[in-house]
């Protein structure tokens, strides 16, 4: 379906989708919103909060829509919509992401001070999130309720004025559909200072970018460019070699060694949307501990052991990008990047950099990496099995004593 037949018929739907429930056609579109994240995996079990707007301390005003916790990349996520109740909606514009960012931002402040409850009755539920979000981004050390990283989500049926366009936080995606290879917009995050010292981006969500999730029936892939996405760590490339492992195999295969400080950057950058979904699974809530802190041990006292003692992580990406540089071949960008097997390993280099542990740049770090390129995400066999999902599953399989 194109676009502007998509966003008329979806405020149609919400509209009578109101009427029969009883609810205003702006929680309506918040509810379709989170299910659609939800079942693409952007967002894991988001809960609904209904404190409309509020004044704090200054007269300063605060929403929050919706939270949810990722467990896997520890990661807190406030949410706020935007929402129109019209067919042609204005355009969204910098100053209003703006205060729609400082709304989110001074629920986030009165919470973990702990000063909700002067402008909440005691029985409003929001006190009770906000203890919650208060306790996890003060956790600390090696409590497994600690908060690594905040993102703010803003959903919106509203298109991006021109310039947030022109702000570059745009980027060209492939996706690859059984009619071929399709490009899309997909939207930047936008990086704002650190709070409390945690890492805190807004995640842009227009209805364009959900449609576009709906209508290719996939999420966003990860696409890392190597030396344009991480420019201060001078990469120009990750050192590989291409395996000669026979034509007409549907695939290809790389062993490399990837720098510790790139692989924990590319987590933080992307966290648990480079996992793939039986990893999160393998992965759990916590890990192992003692797994957990025998790398912790080794990032810190004996880092140019690391590349030794770890059995590695194996990826795969739906494309790559390479060159040779000074005689070795490098791989410069993958598409569709995802962590098979070694969710622990990359987890504990992130923590280590976020936690500003003893050798928090990673110094003397290089982890070894197997990359299978697996272009057809589309093919299934006779159970109805894709062939990309049997073949991560065989190499989770194959590599289950590194986690």
């Amino acid at each position: 379906m194109e676009y502007q037949d998509y966003r008329s018929e979806l405020l149609t739907d919400l509209r009578n989708e109101s009427a029969i429930s009883g609810t205003d056609t702006a929680d309506e579109f918040i509810s379709y919103s989170l299910q659609i994240l939800s079942d693409f995996e952007e967002i894991n079990d988001p809960v609904r909060v209904g404190m409309g707007d509020k004044r704090g301390r200054g007269g300063r005003l605060m929403r929050l829509d919706g939270y949810s916790f990722d467990e896997t990349d520890k990661s807190l996520v406030l949410l706020i919509s935007d929402f129109q109740d019209t067919f042609t909606p204005d355009k969204l514009t910098m100053s209003r992401v703006d205060e729609l960012y400082w709304r989110l931002f001074y629920f986030l402040d009165e919470a973990c001070s702990g000063k909700l409850s002067d402008y909440f009755d005691d029985s409003d539920e929001i006190l009770k999130i906000g203890r919650l979000i208060k306790k996890r981004m003060l956790a600390s050390g090696e409590d497994a309720d600690q908060l690594l990283k905040i993102k703010f989500f803003i959903l919106t049926n509203q298109e991006l004025d021109t310039k947030l366009l022109e702000a570059n936080l745009l980027e060209t995606t492939i996706r690859k559909t059984k009619g071929g290879v399709k490009k899309a917009k997909s939207t930047k995050k936008i990086k704002k200072a650190d709070y409390n010292g945690k890492p805190l981006e807004i995640n842009l969500w227009p209805l364009d970018r959900l449609h576009e999730m709906e209508t290719s029936n996939s999420n966003e892939p990860v696409i890392i460019d190597i030396e344009n996405d991480f420019p201060d760590l001078h990469y120009k490339g990750i050192p590989c070699i291409k395996g000669n492992v026979g034509d007409n195999l549907g695939y290809t295969a790389y062993i490399a060694i990837i720098p510790g400080n790139l692989l924990s950057r590319i987590y933080i950058e992307h966290g648990s949307k480079v996992l793939e979904g039986n990893v999160r699974a393998f992965l759990g809530t916590s890990g192992s501990k003692s797994v957990n802190r025998g790398i912790k041990n080794t990032i810190n006292n004996e880092p140019t052991k690391f590349f030794t003692y770890n059995n590695g992580i194996a990826t795969t990406a739906s494309g790559v990008e390479t060159r040779y540089a000074d005689g070795e071949l490098l791989i410069t960008k993958i598409v569709d990047f995802q962590i098979i097997n070694g969710g622990q390993t990359t987890a504990t280099l992130a923590e280590a950099v976020l936690k500003k542990s003893a050798n928090a740049s990673l110094a003397g770090i290089f982890v070894p990496m197997k990359l299978t390129v697996i272009e057809d995400r589309e093919t299934e066999d006779e159970d109805g099995v894709r062939f990309y999902v049997r073949m991560s599953r065989k190499i989770l399989q194959g590599m289950v004593s590194s986690p």
